[in-house]
Parts: C-alpha cells; structure tokens; sequence
C-alpha cells in the first residue's frame, strides 16, 4: 500500500482493463485498456519519482472508478490539481452527463460560459487525465460524429464505451 508519493494498480472493470494511479488518496490519472510501461513512466516524468505498483487498487479508489462506470461521477476523490482553470471547468461539467447520454462539445462551451470554444473544449477534453471518471467519451461533435477520443484504441474505443452504455 502506498504511504507517501504516487502508486497505481490494475482494476478489472466491466469496460476493460484500467490503470488508476492515485496520490494522497485521490486520484490523478486513469486509463483504459492502457501499456502498463508508458502509465508508469508517464507517472515518473509528472512526479519525478517511480510510481509504486500495489496488488489492488484501495478500495475508496476502486469505489470511485466502479461507481463511475455506472454513471456516478464523485470528483471530491480526484485530484485536478495539474490542470488549468479552463480545463477543470471543463472536465466538471463534462462530468454532469448522464451515463448513456451525449452532449456536444458546443454545449459544454456554452455550459462554462464559453460559447463558440467547442474547439477548446475539444483540446480540454484530449488531455483529461481521468478518462472514464470524467466521462469525456460522452462528448461528440455537433454533427453526430463521434470525434476523436485520445485514450488507447481512438474512436474505436469511444464508440465501443458509448455502445456499452447504450448512448449509441
């Protein structure tokens, strides 16, 4: 179990296989069906330390990352400390949206006070360090297409989560 600094682990979910790394009890990054060798070296580079592998993920954290598949999003748990203004903005309304439910990037935009920055959203949401617990698979283009998704997999693996959850 991680006392101090920056661990992860592996957690099977009905989604795929996630790597959740957490810190103080919160987590700070997440992804789906990801190379275990990029997520920790990535963790090193942003940390500057090696991250710690755990057995399990703690259960809170687990917790927070099940529920969110379901379509709870609790950010009290998570860590945004590494993101702009804008950006956190952005991921806590991306938040809002019901699982089995899109919204447009336009809408966010205009949901943060931002009409006309669907562009920006789009640039906030490619970096969001939680896919998943922030649900940014359910934000697509105004046209219907489903847009890009940077996570491991691209669009194919947005399209298969918005299947899932019957949003498509």
């Amino acid at each position: 179990m991680v006392i101090d600094g920056v661990g992860y682990a592996q957690l099977d979910t009905t989604l795929g296989s996630m790597l959740i790394a957490y810190a103080g009890g919160r987590i700070v990054r997440t992804t789906l069906n990801g190379d275990e060798t990029k997520f920790a070296s990535e963790l090193s580079e942003r940390y500057g330390e090696p991250p710690e592998l755990d057995e399990a993920a703690p259960r809170a954290i687990a917790g927070v990352v099940r529920a969110a598949i379901q379509g709870a999003h609790d950010l009290s748990r998570v860590d945004l400390s590494g993101v702009g203004a804008f950006q956190r903005l952005v991921l806590a309304e991306t938040a809002t949206i019901p699982r089995g439910e899109v919204r447009t990037y336009g809408e966010v935009a205009l949901a943060v006070g931002a009409p006309g920055a669907a562009r920006a959203v789009g640039t906030a949401l490619a970096k969001n360090p939680v896919p998943i617990v922030v649900p940014c698979h359910r934000v697509v283009r105004a046209n219907g297409d489903l847009g890009n998704y940077s996570g491991p997999g691209g669009p194919g693996s947005k399209e298969r989560i918005l299947r899932l959850e019957d949003a498509i």
